[in-house]
């Protein structure tokens, strides 16, 4: 009668279990960090200012303004008519295909019940936008600013505007614009927040 054969598992050294366990504890931290940071934005609410700033949208290229983009200009309609500010400041440049946002964003407004004379336009470059901003405020004797963002770039709107404007005179309100933004930008705010 043959004898049964014991064969037994080789266990694994203890080092390859504990550096397996650490990188599971490193995914669920960056996971619960990333919830929590976006729902410091989901949880915000604006704050009394003296202006809305509306940022143009760089890859228009029709005289239509793209569904993200009315979502944006709409909440700040919706801001500024529920005053939270007294005025709206448009952003704009020339762009490559020429269209002029400056003026399509304006219409949209005043056939919106805005009144022209709440609306104001400044040309900047984009890496100016932050500064000119303060600028405005400073040459009217105001101080804060509300701005739209999509939600996936809050933080970094946030950090642009805060490296020319103090964190107590600026807000932010997010727009969700979408499933395939959530994915290409999922890491975006966990950045930026550590970079402010």
């Amino acid at each position: 009668m043959r004898k049964k054969r014991k064969y037994t598992r080789r266990k694994k050294p203890w080092k390859i279990s504990f550096f397996k366990k650490s990188i599971l504890c490193w995914f669920i931290w960056i996971f619960l960090h990333i919830l929590f940071i976006n729902s410091l934005i989901i949880f915000s609410s604006p704050e009394k200012s003296d202006i809305i700033v509306i940022l143009e949208n760089e890859n228009q290229n029709s005289q239509k303004l793209s569904i993200n983009h009315k979502k944006i200009i709409n909440k700040s309609m919706q801001l500024f008519q529920d005053d939270f500010a007294k005025k709206i400041l448009i952003f704009w440049t020339e762009n490559n295909f020429g269209i002029d946002s400056n003026k399509l964003i304006s219409q949209y407004l005043m056939t919106n019940e805005v009144w022209w004379g709440s609306i104001a336009t400044e040309n900047s470059s984009t890496e100016h936008i932050w500064k000119n901003s303060l600028l405005f405020l400073k040459e009217n004797e105001w101080n804060s600013l509300i701005n739209i963002s999509n939600f996936w770039e809050v933080w970094k709107i946030k950090y642009h505007f805060w490296t020319s404007i103090h964190k107590n005179h600026f807000s932010i309100q997010p727009i969700y614009s979408g499933i395939y933004d959530s994915i290409f930008w999922i890491f975006t705010n966990y950045y930026y927040f550590w970079k402010n």
